[in-house]
């Protein structure tokens, strides 16, 4: 029988060969080792699964990054689950430091501050206001991007984790629904660093336009998120 760990790190992937050794390659320079790290793959077209393997990952079938994210969900072994996206990268310490606070805070489901990686003053201003945004709105109305979310596995289980249906939006809604039910927070350290590919292919005033339509539509409106108004691809940067 495995060993039980202090978390259980769940990534969704398809065709992250270029990005995912990025991750992975900052997860095993932690300080902090108690983990299990899951890789929930679509399956991908290019060599994914063969990166995941080489750095010791358990592999599963995925699908899109809700379904992704419940199937890695369902095979962990901790009683803390961490979601990471396949293009971010970890600082040093990060997963010791998020666990401690996640702890001592008392929280039920937490995110973390994003930083992008890239030095375009557009980009740093966009995750600053993003940051700020989140903050601002924690107690009101939760959100997280599903860049990093850690969330007690009981609390995932109870509340069903994330709903497949949604074609968007399904990270903020996991928060939103976990936050009915626990202490929800938005920590200013640790931070993760985030790619900015998505900016650079789409351009950075569409991609800008198309979150704030998918804000405004889905979490102000109230439009369903099953409806595909805003698409969002997966597996195509």
């Amino acid at each position: 029988m495995s060993k039980k760990r202090a978390v259980s790190i769940i990534i969704p992937t398809y065709n992250e060969e270029k990005y995912l050794p990025g991750l992975l390659e900052s997860i095993t320079r932690q300080d902090f080792k108690d983990f299990e790290v899951i890789v929930a793959d679509k399956p991908s077209n290019d060599g994914t699964k063969e990166v995941a393997k080489k750095f010791g990952c358990v592999v599963v079938a995925g699908g899109v990054p809700s379904r992704a994210r419940n199937e890695g969900a369902k095979l962990a072994k901790a009683d803390v689950l961490l979601f990471l996206d396949a293009d971010i990268i970890l600082p040093k310490n990060f997963i010791s430091d998020m666990l401690h606070k996640f702890r001592s805070g008392g929280y039920a489901c937490a995110t973390v501050h994003y930083r992008p990686l890239s030095n375009h003053v557009a980009d740093k201003a966009a995750f600053f206001c993003a940051n700020f945004m989140c903050r601002q709105m924690q107690k009101i109305r939760p959100h997280a991007a599903g860049w990093c979310i850690m969330i007690k596995k009981e609390l995932f289980e109870e509340i069903g984790g994330f709903n497949i249906t949604h074609r968007i939006c399904e990270d903020h809604d996991l928060v939103r629904r976990a936050a009915e039910r626990g202490k929800f927070g938005v920590m200013r350290t640790p931070f993760v660093w985030v790619s900015t590919r998505r900016l650079k292919k789409e351009g950075r005033i569409k991609y800008g336009l198309k979150v704030a339509a998918s804000f405004v539509l889905y979490n102000t409106v109230g439009i369903e998120r099953t409806q595909k108004i805003i698409n969002y691809e997966f597996g195509k940067f």
